[in-house]
């Protein structure tokens, strides 16, 4: 599982994705990176990450 060691380095790289995803929707990131939208689709499966994305209202 990639979601599992979610330290503070992780954190940080999804909080930045999400930023993008945000602020920058049409940036094709995931195109560039596919294993790193697999981590991140997992990553925001995590109750924490639900819990604070900014674009649930």
């Amino acid at each position: 599982d990639l979601a599992s060691g979610f330290d503070i380095a992780a954190i940080g790289v999804a909080c930045a994705l999400g930023y993008l995803d945000l602020r920058f929707p049409g940036f094709g990131w995931r195109e560039q990176q596919p294993q790193l939208a697999g981590w991140y689709a997992q990553v925001c499966l995590r109750e924490s990450m639900r819990a604070t994305d900014p674009s649930i209202v």
